[in-house]
C-alpha cells in the first residue's frame, strides 16, 4: 500500500516525557528585510535581530541550522485577515514592521513530520538515527510547510537536527514505504542539546 503525500512541514504532538503538547508557544519576530516566505510548521532558527520592544527575532531555518522551534500561527494581519501564511519582505506597521510569529520552541518537543521518500524509504531498523531536513516552499493556499525529513540524511551522526522516535501509529500509515509519517524530535536545539550521537 502506498501511503498517501501530505506535506505540511513539521506538527508539535507531545513531549518527550510523554506529556502531550498543550499549544504553549513564545512569540518572536520576523524582519521585513527577511525575504523568505514563512508557513505553518516550518522549522525557524534564531536571526540575531529583535523589534522595537526586545522580541527575538527568526527566520525560517535551512537544512543543518540550529533550530530554536517550529511555527503554529501568525498574529494575524490587520490588512489582510485571510493570509494564512508570511509572504517574503512582509512590513506590518503595527507589529513592529514585520510581522509576529508563534514558535513552540521547547528542546524536548516531539513532532509529526512525512519523509520525504526521495533518497529511499526509512526503515524500521533506523529508528532512532538521527537526520536532517529538506526545506521546499510552502502552499499560499493552505498556509501549511513544505519541509519533510531526508530519507537520504538518516545516519548516527551527532550533528543532524532530528532524531527519528518512531512512526505514527494509524491504518493510512505503512512504515518503510515512502512519504510515510515519522514521530521526530529535535536532536540539536539553540535551547538544548548540542547533539548526540544516534543508535543503529
Amino acid at each position: 500500500m502506498a501511503n498517501v503525500s501530505r506535506v505540511n512541514g513539521f506538527r508539535p504532538i507531545g513531549h518527550m516525557n510523554g506529556s502531550s503538547w498543550n499549544g504553549k508557544v513564545n512569540r518572536y519576530w520576523v524582519p521585513a528585510s527577511d525575504g523568505t516566505a514563512m508557513f505553518i510548521g516550518d522549522i525557524v532558527k534564531l536571526a540575531g535581530v529583535a523589534d522595537a520592544d526586545g522580541t527575538q527575532g527568526v527566520i525560517q531555518a535551512a537544512a543543518g541550522n540550529t533550530p530554536v522551534g517550529v511555527v503554529v500561527s501568525f498574529e494575524p494581519n490587520p490588512d489582510n485577515l485571510m493570509q494564512v501564511h508570511r509572504i517574503a519582505s512582509q512590513n506590518v506597521t503595527s507589529q513592529n514592521a514585520g510581522r509576529w510569529v508563534f514558535v513552540a520552541d521547547s528542546p524536548d518537543l516531539v513532532m509529526e513530520v512525512q519523509e520525504d521518500g526521495d533518497g529511499g524509504t526509512i526503515p524500521i531498523g533506523d529508528s532512532g538515527t538521527n537526520a536532517d531536513m529538506i526545506v521546499a516552499a510552502g502552499s499560499a493556499t493552505t498556509g501549511l510547510s513544505g519541509m519533510e525529513i531526508d530519507s537520504s540524511t538518516t545516519d548516527t551522526t551527532s550533528t543532524l537536527v532530528f532524531r527519528i522516535l518512531g512512526w505514527i501509529p494509524r491504518p493510512d500509515n505503512e512504515v518503510g514505504v515512502a512519504e510515510a509519517k515519522l514521530k521526530v524530535g529535535f536532536n540539536v536545539h539553540q535551547y538544548g542539546s548540542v547533539g548526540t550521537a544516534g543508535v543503529a
